[in-house]
């Protein structure tokens, strides 16, 4: 197991671009969430004053 986790002495540079990877992913994922509920009231409140 340890064999594993030290990947044959590149660990340090593995591990941490694993790390930035799902880090970077998680963030953009609640941006795009963020962003889709502001266009939703924006788009709410559009289709309000049009009916």
């Amino acid at each position: 197991m340890n064999e594993f986790l030290d990947m044959g002495g590149y660990a340090i540079f593995i591990w941490s671009s694993y790390g930035i990877f799902f880090f970077s992913l998680i963030i953009f994922f609640l941006i795009n969430i963020s962003n889709l509920r502001k266009y939703e009231k924006i788009f709410s409140k559009t289709k309000n004053k049009i009916e």
